[in-house]
């Protein structure tokens, strides 16, 4: 009996060591699982050849840096895959460093930092794609109180929590202007927008396209070769919100390009100003449940084809420069506007499966590197006959590759820009 108990004894001593050995094993295979990430930010102040953010726990990453005032594009790239958003983002203080901005691996376009100068710090999460930046080592803004304070460029009100207002961006320039490109950055945590369409967010211009689906950003782009008219005060934009949240919040407008009719000067370019003469004027009203008809009276306003206007418009059809009349045959009909040079004359059934390496990105036709609104509004000029294309450029604009050039490429670009494909 002795003898039994004691071989029971060593079976049992036996199983606890296998057991302890299968948790030692597990737990080693748990520690190897984990792979080592690697995060790389791609920004114009490092030329784009990348820089490595340094982390302590595999998850947070962090680069600092010292900037002069510019304008700085920029991506980070997660274990080769390139994440951004399409958005510009005023000189960084409390705003962002809070929340952070969520990049995406579906959007191809860079975000662009505005630094007034000083030195900043990159913060991202590999968990949550968040991304903070902070400069001089400003925090975020407490987050007590029961009400929610709303701050724009100029504006501020207190709004409890589930009530309603609207902000608007009214506009004064000197001079018509043919296109704009804008944003609006909002803290999704804790403003709320409702629905709305281009119409009732953009009652004075006309070819707009807007993007509400992108969580935090609006972005609006407009392209009419008869001209914006705003050198009285005009109603830009308008959107209504609700408050979901307290603490503080903010909206942030940015105008990142907006090109004079004749597209020879620009008054914002690439998020910069280039020119005076515009005033922007940023309105919140509290309690406002629908937006007021009487906000979006222009009729005091020259009409967009009145004489005040440069004239932009398609000859063949003067009062409505929107119907552009697309020739059956672009490159024909080019090449009957175009010089006696030879190499400005195009074949009458141009065919190309494989565009040749130019260079240049499809849709930069005006070939400065950088695909905007100007390039949807130069085709849109070509097709009005205003301006004319070299072989290089025919195939550039031929957004759609479908071996035509018309108002449907200009229109994918634009779409394009406001990230709606």
């Amino acid at each position: 009996m002795k003898f039994k108990g004691f071989l029971s004894l060593i079976l049992v001593l036996c199983m606890l060591l296998s057991l302890q050995s299968i948790s030692v094993f597990a737990g080693n295979t748990d520690e190897t699982v984990e792979t080592e990430n690697c995060v790389t930010l791609f920004a114009a102040f490092n030329d784009f050849e990348g820089k490595e953010m340094t982390t302590e726990d595999n998850r947070n990453f962090f680069l600092s840096t010292k900037l002069d005032a510019g304008s700085y594009q920029f991506t980070i790239d997660e274990n080769g895959t390139s994440l951004s958003h399409p958005t510009t983002i005023k000189d960084v203080t409390a705003r962002i460093s809070k929340d952070g901005i969520k990049l995406s691996e579906t959007v191809d376009a860079k975000c662009t930092l505005l630094s007034t100068g000083g030195n900043y710090t990159f913060e991202y999460n590999t968990d949550t794609d968040l991304l903070k930046i902070k400069k001089d080592g400003t925090g975020a803004p407490s987050d007590n109180g029961e009400n929610l304070k709303v701050k724009t460029n100029n504006q501020e009100i207190i709004a409890n929590k589930g009530n309603k207002f609207t902000y608007s961006v009214f506009l004064k320039a000197t001079e018509t202007f043919e296109d704009i490109q804008t944003v609006i950055n909002f803290d999704a945590s804790k403003l709320s927008l409702t629905g709305t369409t281009a119409e009732t967010c953009c009652p004075a211009l006309i070819d707009t396209y807007f993007n509400t689906n992108i969580s935090g950003l609006i972005a609006v782009n407009s392209s009419n070769l008869g001209g914006y008219n705003f050198k009285e005060e005009k109603l830009l934009l308008t959107f209504e919100f609700t408050a979901a949240g307290t603490g503080e919040a903010y909206l942030d407008f940015i105008v990142q390009d907006m090109t004079v009719a004749g597209g020879e000067k620009s008054y914002f370019f690439l998020s910069k100003e280039e020119n005076s003469g515009v005033s922007i004027r940023e309105v919140m009203e509290l309690d406002v449940i629908e937006v007021p008809t009487t906000a979006i009276t222009v009729s005091t306003e020259p009409s967009e084809t009145s004489a005040t206007t440069p004239d932009l418009t398609n000859p063949a059809n003067p009062t409505n420069p929107t119907e552009i009349t697309v020739p059956t045959n672009p490159y024909e009909s080019t090449a009957a506007t175009a010089s006696t040079e030879p190499t400005e004359t195009f074949s009458t059934n141009p065919t190309f499966t494989t565009a040749p390496a130019t260079g240049f990105e499809l849709g930069d036709v005006n070939r400065d590197a950088k695909l905007n609104i100007r390039d949807a509004t130069l085709i849109q000029k070509v097709l009005a006959k205003l301006e004319q294309f070299d072989n290089e450029q025919l195939i550039l604009a031929d957004y759609l590759t479908d071996g035509k050039v018309n108002i449907k490429d200009a229109t994918q670009i634009q779409k394009k820009l406001a990230n709606l494909i």
